[in-house]
């Protein structure tokens, strides 16, 4: 019976999933707020009764939904574009960390917590959360902006960093010192692997695709590209590190492969179903109880943390890096229905969209395809 049950809980995800897509999109919404809410709804924690009966089954599902976003989020923003923004996004994370674990930690403080309790908020107020802002600029049609590109860099640090702040913390909070050997051997692991995985990677994997290419295959494109993708991640899991970090790595390794758009044209549907999951996932984990019972700490934490986060503040040297959020208030009121806004981001690699050239990709496609025009080398809504 549990194989029945794992296809009633992922057949309610879908069909909630579906009906808030068209609701959302109607509404001009970002859709994974809807995605978010819709788990809420149905979730276990919201009565009168729980549609999910085993949610611990969805939540491994939306793993993969975080893998392939952050996969996505490789084959479009490959290093080469990193690099463009990277002594910015660079500047912009450290200073953006250092400002939310403070911020974490004055907060902490004033509501009597203690000091350790206080700096793990501020550590967790600093990361933010990479696949929704992916998701949430890709569904706003905003994501080939420039101060979009500049954003993914400085979450991409974000994300590298977040693995320097876990050995800190973890030998605070077991020793009550600062261990700099463990730190320095933490970095020098990371950079280790970092630079190993992108050496062979760039010179075995797009040897591998381009010779997988020639067959003209899409299923054994399609297979080899995400045997890639879930193995790469599971060394990243196994070395220590995070699977969206290993799953943004061979991302952007593929991405120099000769067949990139097609690539990315076979990925997006998968991709777009298991996202779908991942932010149902999100909403069935929220507890009402738990959010009356600590509403005080959540909305003085949740506000001061905002307006930080969305440049309300000075955003000091970094106008660029930090002040670009605001970008996000405006637009997260819906945006008109246009090309872009339909499919997702603009200004990405093109080739099997009509726009001419053919229309930008999304990572977060609302609309059906569109019959695909020939694929240029070159249009002017790449990035490159």
């Amino acid at each position: 019976m549990h194989g029945l049950t794992f296809l009633q809980d992922l057949a309610v995800v879908m069909i909630v999933a579906g009906l808030v897509t068209i609701l959302f999109h109607k509404l001009k919404q970002p859709v994974v707020l809807g995605y978010i809410l819709a788990g809420f709804i149905i979730g276990p924690h919201t009565p009168p009764y729980s549609f999910i009966d085993d949610p611990d089954t969805i939540q491994t599902l939306s793993e993969m939904g975080i893998i392939l976003l952050l996969f996505s989020l490789g084959l479009e923003f490959n290093l080469r574009k990193l690099t463009q923004v990277g002594p910015t996004a660079i500047l912009g994370a450290l200073f953006e960390i250092v400002m939310m674990v403070t911020l974490g930690y004055g907060i902490g403080r004033a509501f009597g917590w203690g000091g350790m309790d206080s700096l793990f908020l501020g550590a967790m107020l600093a990361i933010s959360s990479t696949t929704i802002i992916v998701k949430a600029l890709s569904d706003l049609g905003l994501a080939g902006q420039q101060f979009a590109k500049l954003i993914f860099g400085i979450l991409i640090i974000e994300d590298i960093l977040a693995i320097v702040m876990i050995v800190l913390l973890s030998s605070i909070a077991m020793t009550g010192t600062l261990s700099m050997g463990e730190v320095g051997l933490t970095v020098g692991r990371l950079g280790i692997f970092l630079a190993t995985a992108l050496v062979l990677g760039y010179i075995a994997v797009p040897w591998l695709l381009n010779h997988v290419g020639r067959f003209k295959s899409d299923e054994m494109l399609l297979v080899t590209v995400l045997g890639l993708c879930f193995g790469f991640s599971l060394l990243a899991a196994k070395l220590g590190y995070s699977v969206a970090l290993g799953a943004f790595v061979i991302g952007a390794v593929i991405s120099e492969a000769r067949d990139i758009v097609r690539i990315e044209r076979l990925v997006e549907p998968i991709r777009d179903m298991f996202s779908a999951v991942f932010f149902v996932a999100i909403g069935l984990m929220i507890d009402p109880k738990l959010l009356l019972e600590h509403a005080v700490g959540v909305a003085g934490g949740g506000r001061v943390a905002g307006v930080a986060s969305l440049g309300g503040g000075d955003p000091g040297p970094f106008p660029g890096a930090i002040g670009a959020r605001r970008n996000l208030v405006p637009a997260s009121r819906g945006p008109p229905r246009t090309p872009f806004s339909e499919n997702g981001v603009g200004a990405s690699r093109c080739g099997y969209r009509d726009c001419g050239a053919a229309q930008p990709i999304g990572l977060g496609r609302q609309s059906a395809p569109s019959p695909r025009a020939p694929i240029p080398d070159r249009c002017e809504h790449r990035w490159d």
